[in-house]
């Protein structure tokens, strides 16, 4: 039987030629990371259909090592033309990821660190890097995205051109999965994404993760990078998050845009109020993740999938394992939830009776089919929130970034314009 027949199934067997290219492109990648890099060692597989290599990243140097098959903490895989693209400057690794033309896997937070490193042969549209900053008394993990030449200020540029996005992210969820949204914006805006305390690569204290301690994480970030002020983007619990931001220093916020966020509960207080009796440390117990119920809560969050979103998915559930595999992770991510669904929703110092306080132009994203937060709360809103548009997408979940990531950018950057969203088939507005 021939070599290249298996089961009777014709294997596409690589030229020598297309080999060599691959090589070639791949030892081009590593010659274009830093000599050394100081607080890390750690092994990435750089990869095509054809080949594999493995890059060591360390204080001491940069070495590339031929493929031995075992374990690395990241991996990153694009054709020989895509990665070719990467080293010319023609797009970097996170928009080669959100285009679909590469995948990460693993620890996505050092994928992502890896592309910021790289130095093309001619400049990107925009860089970005990724470390871990020092906010008070934590060290969180970020990526900030830069534009050559932002410093300089034209006749046309508004304070908008010039002020921070800052970008948060959902319960149990990274910076990682406002990849789109970052992109959507990086080319000229300044991006931050940070990883919340007790999240991805950020710090995981013991201490109790209420919305209010994560809203004033963020002001201790912006005092940190010296913003007096910025515009907010947020996935659910980051949603929620920019809400408490808002509310409590309306002087710090431009505008906001709000992907199904998570408001605090109406209805079944009696119910929720029984998790007081549950402690947070019940998180500490091992085992309660696994690979196919981690996949399976991810997707339930979906309304449906455009671009990407599959490789960002699995990529998604990489990470997940990997965070939530320590007992600290897990008992943050517990009263994350617990500080969440217990903080109160009326009185003094209630979530609903402080959101007349929000002096912010605010658009809310709701999903027609996201079974976590209801698009119901589209009426609320309106009711309490000065100055804010509800739009539903029809066929929308819980992540509209990731479902619907071209519509989600579109409607997001006109909003950050001046100009409101309009009605379609796929989309109902409401306005305040």
């Amino acid at each position: 039987m021939n070599d290249a027949m298996t089961s009777g199934l014709a294997v596409a067997v690589p030229s020598a030629r297309r080999v060599g290219r691959a090589e070639s492109v791949l030892a081009d990648v590593a010659i274009r990371l830093p000599d050394r890099r100081d607080n890390l060692d750690a092994l990435v597989r750089i990869a095509t259909p054809e080949i594999s290599y493995k890059v060591r990243i360390c204080d001491t140097g940069t070495e590339l090592i031929p493929d031995d098959g075992k374990p690395v903490a990241s991996e990153l895989t694009a054709s020989v033309e895509a990665w070719e693209s990467v080293v010319a400057g023609e797009f970097n690794v996170l928009e080669a990821v959100d285009a679909g033309l590469m995948t990460i896997r693993g620890n996505v937070h050092l994928a992502m660190d890896f592309g910021g490193m790289m130095i093309s042969d001619t400049p990107y549209s925009w860089h970005y890097n990724v470390d871990r900053v020092k906010v008070g008394k934590l060290k969180v993990a970020r990526l900030v995205t830069t534009i050559p030449d932002s410093g300089h200020l034209s006749a046309t540029d508004s304070p908008r051109d010039h002020r921070p996005v800052l970008v948060l992210h959902g319960l149990s969820a990274t910076k990682s999965s406002m990849l789109p949204t970052i992109v959507g914006l990086a080319v000229d805006r300044e991006v931050h994404a940070i990883d919340h305390p007790g999240h991805g690569d950020s710090d995981k204290p013991y201490v109790s993760y209420s919305p209010s301690f994560l809203a004033g994480t963020v002001i201790r970030y912006l005092d940190a990078i010296g913003a007096e002020k910025v515009d907010l983007i947020g996935n659910s619990l980051g949603g929620r998050v920019s809400l408490e931001v808002a509310a409590r220093w309306p002087d710090r916020v431009g505008r906001m845009v709000l992907y199904a966020p998570a408001m605090a509960p109406i209805k079944d207080r009696n119910l929720i109020s029984l998790l007081r009796v549950v402690p947070s440390s019940i998180g500490m117990i091992p085992g309660i993740f696994t690979r196919g119920r981690a996949e399976m809560v991810i997707k339930s969050l979906l309304g449906g999938l455009d671009g990407a979103g599959q490789s960002l998915i699995d990529a998604a559930v990489d990470d997940f394992l990997r965070i939530y595999s320590t007992a600290g992770a897990r008992r943050a991510l517990y009263s994350a939830l617990r500080g969440y669904l217990l903080a109160d929703s009326f009185g003094e110092k209630g979530f609903w009776t402080n959101l007349p306080k929000i002096r912010s132009d605010a658009l809310f994203v709701w999903g027609r089919h996201d079974d976590l937060v209801s698009w119901r709360y589209s009426r609320a809103t309106s009711q309490w929130i000065p100055h804010a548009v509800s739009v539903i997408f029809e066929d929308g979940g819980h992540v509209p970034q990731i479902e619907h990531p071209e519509r989600t950018n579109k409607m997001t950057r006109e909003f950050f314009d001046g100009v409101l969203p309009q009605p379609s088939p796929a989309v109902t507005v409401w306005n305040s």
